[in-house]
């Protein structure tokens, strides 16, 4: 006999379907025990019993050492009487109908027989920690060990094969029934495998921000993971545990729920690049290399150039950089939960941003509690001083196996410092000739600090020295950090005014997609400025055709040309004393050299002018007996160039006839065409004018004729040589007469043609 088992009594008539007409009788005829086997009595009214003419409801029957309970008298009617305390570890019996149909005192008596103990099937709900979710993989595996007998639950399977099994493992649902029924007792449920994507119980980490525990869900920089190990659930069951009632069988179910924390990813961003950390340059030893340098240079008349501050770099962390988180694939809900039409639940599309991170002073950034998945990284901000790095980078977070709670993934990412180049390119105001050899020097407009804010070079320091090369061109060799620098001449070029201008260079770093910062600055010089004039000395108009030179103190040729029209005009003159020479002068125009001038050239922007005046050549023609010397007059002279030009022609007045401007240094021919009365005319004489100033002169004589003598016989006499003589000379006279008007016409005809053709240009 079972003890304190407890019965509710209830009118069949007066339950709430009944009246309703929800529940009709099975048979359909009248109510059986069946029809209320999993019937709701909760919130049903327990049937009335009278007493003193009074309605009290009917009390719980509690069944007494014996096993038996009396209910008070009921009046007529179909009852249905059900179990409502059942004694521990028994099972509960299926309600059952009693009808009171006699007027009897007597009690009606049921002899209920249920001694079977209380027998579960144990069902384990897998779920999703963080989402509450059940998770709707197979695979879960677990052990069920009985605490009170000390022993591993083992369990016979018929399918697909018959076989003992001490695994049980979780269905496509997310869930597993025990195949067979436990009895009351104490179990541990220790997991063994949990599904993919999840941690196995035991081995759970949690993400700490300090006392606080953040949520896996939560993508974040903050915290860290520490362990934090999940016991195994344990559960007593008795006959009071909370249960279903399998529908087709009638078994008792018991459901445990074991939940399990999702894997997460954490990813460790690292930056690096190269950051000034140094400058060198300042040592005693460095410095007594300069000064003996400078004594070398000094001697040697050399300018000094070269580095002065080495700027040292070494890779380290950048600060600042940024960089944005993308899911490269669809990342779902690792719990397997879907939507309303059925899809998985996604946590990130394709492409989805998932998270921005910035660097911090040691170049990292930390993403924690990312999903399972694969990423790619892009760098949006490069961090100041670089150049931003356009690589993807994917990373994979996949989990070696179940007890793994937290996948670490690392990236570095490293990138180029922007360089900064600082070029100057030295040309002649006045040519655009391009210059070189002018050296400048490179200094520092601001103070140079490191990324701690150490001054490391100060304001207005001289960084480098540098000279352009043939092309004028020179671009800085210091590997400069960004910043504000000046640039000014320190040495210029000899012929040249100087260039007090400073250019300013900034070189701050504001766009991140630039390789190098290319600064550049075009610097003209003055040069000094020689006019040149060639002139003839006596119009003072400019001359043409004189070759000249221009020399230095040193007794080199620095410019050599011939004269025009124009002034000549040499730039860049170095400041000194030179000569101008006339190497050869127009000699042909019957111009003489002039004297050397000398002159000074200043570099203090005064415009140099020089004039060398052309003096004419100057010869005086004497026509004189050859007996007395005394001056002819009456003579027709000519003076002639080898092809046939008449220079000058006149008849001498018994004086000595003036010529200027003949050609000098070519042999010219003077010419008697007609000789006084009573001479001769004389042979040719040729001169060649000097190439000189002086008065020069040149003299040709004439014989009397001689006289006629007549003889007394009418016939020579053989031997009388005279009179031969004579007759030869008259003919020798009369045919030089003709030759030399021979002579005299033609060349009148080539000058008259010459003269023609002149008229016709």
């Amino acid at each position: 006999m079972v003890a304190g088992a407890g019965f509710q009594v209830y009118l069949i008539s007066s339950l709430s379907q009944v009246k309703n007409g929800k529940l009709k009788p099975a048979n359909g005829e009248s109510y059986t025990s069946s029809d209320f086997k999993n019937y709701d009595f909760s919130n049903e009214q327990v049937a009335v019993t009278y007493e003193n003419g009074t309605a009290v409801p009917v009390p719980e029957l509690i069944t007494d050492t014996k096993g038996y309970a009396v209910s008070p008298e009921l009046p007529y009617g179909s009852y249905v009487v059900v179990e409502s305390t059942t004694p521990e570890n028994l099972k509960t019996i299926d309600p059952f109908v009693v009808n009171v149909e006699d007027d009897n005192r007597e009690p009606m008596q049921w002899r209920v027989f249920d001694d079977r103990p209380f027998e579960f099937l144990l069902k384990i709900v897998k779920k999703d920690a963080q989402t509450g979710n059940t998770v709707l993989k197979a695979g879960a595996s677990y052990k069920i060990y009985d605490v009170t007998n000390k022993k591993y639950i083992e369990q016979v399977v018929q399918y697909p094969k018959k076989e003992k099994i001490s695994v049980f493992q979780t269905n496509e649902e997310g869930y597993l029934i025990t195949p067979q029924e436990l009895k009351c007792s104490t179990y541990r449920i220790e997991e063994v495998k949990a599904p993919e994507g999840f941690v196995r119980q035991g081995h759970e980490e949690s993400l700490y921000d300090g006392a606080t525990i953040l949520s896996p869900l939560e993508q974040t920089a903050k915290g860290t993971y520490k362990e934090n190990p999940q016991s195994a659930i344990e559960i007593t069951v008795s006959s009071n545990t909370a249960h279903q009632i399998d529908p087709d069988t009638g078994a008792a179910i018991v459901e445990v729920e074991q939940k399990n924390d999702e894997q997460v990813g954490s990813l460790l961003l690292t930056k690096k690049g190269e950051q000034l950390t140094e400058v060198t340059g300042d040592s005693v030893l460095e410095k007594v290399k300069t000064l003996v340098s400078k004594v070398k240079n000094a001697v040697s008349g050399k300018e000094e150039t070269g580095i002065y501050k080495d700027f040292k770099y070494e890779e380290t962390g950048v600060e600042g950089a940024q960089f944005e988180v993308y899911a490269k694939d669809t990342i779902y809900s690792p719990d397997g939960a879907k939507d309303e039409e059925g899809n998985l639940l996604v946590r990130y599309e394709k492409n989805d941003l998932v998270a921005k991170l910035t660097t911090d002073e040691k170049g990292m950034a930390v993403l924690n509690n990312l999903p399972l998945g694969t990423y790619y990284l892009k760098e949006v901000v490069a961090g100041e001083n670089f150049v931003l790095n356009t690589e993807q980078k994917e990373f994979t977070l996949t989990a070696e196996d179940d007890t793994q709670a937290v996948v670490y993934e690392g990236v570095t990412y490293k990138n180029e410092r922007q360089k900064v180049s600082v070029s100057v390119e030295k040309k002649d105001a006045v040519t655009g000739e391009k210059l070189e050899s002018v050296i400048f020097g490179l200094y520092a407009a601001e103070d140079i600090v490191s990324n701690q804010g150490e001054v490391l070079v100060e304001k207005d320091t001289l960084l480098e020295k540098k000279a352009t090369n043939k092309n004028g061109n020179l671009t800085f060799d210091s590997d400069l950090p960004h910043g504000k620098y000046y640039v000014k001449e320190e040495v210029r070029k000899a012929g040249y005014l100087p260039n007090e201008e400073v250019w300013k260079v900034d070189a701050s770093y504001e766009n991140q997609n630039l390789e190098k910062i290319v600064l550049s600055k075009e610097v003209e010089n003055q040069p000094t400025e020689t006019r040149i004039t060639k002139t003839d000395a006596t119009t003072g108009k400019e001359l043409e055709g004189a070759k000249l030179q221009v020399i230095d103190k040193d007794g080199n040729v620095v410019e050599e040309w011939t004269s025009t029209k124009e002034d000549h005009v040499i730039y860049g003159l170095p400041e000194g004393t030179y000569t101008l020479h006339e190497k050869l002068a127009p000699y042909e125009d019957g111009y003489v050299s002039a004297s050397d001038v000398t002159f000074e050239v200043k570099e203090d922007g005064s415009v140099t002018k020089v004039e060398m005046k052309d003096e004419y050549s100057k010869v005086e023609i004497s026509k004189t007996d050859i007996s007395t010397g005394k001056e002819l007059e009456g003579a027709k002279l000519q003076i002639i160039r080898k092809d046939g030009t008449v220079l000058e022609e006149w008849i001498t007045d018994g004086k000595p006839h003036s010529v200027a401007k003949l050609p000098v240094n070519e042999e010219l021919t003077l010419r008697e065409i007609t000789a006084p009365d009573g001479y001769e005319i004389a042979e040719d004489v040729t001169f060649t004018l000097k190439d000189t100033m002086e008065v020069q002169k040149v003299e040709m004589k004439d014989a009397r004729t001689p006289e006629k003598t007549t003889e007394k016989t009418n016939a020579p006499k053989t031997g009388d040589n005279q009179k031969v003589w004579a007759f030869v000379l008259l003919a020798l006279a009369s045919a030089g007469t003709v030759t030399g008007v021979t002579v005299y016409r033609r060349k009148k005809s080539r000058m008259t043609e010459n003269k023609e053709e002149t008229e016709e240009k």
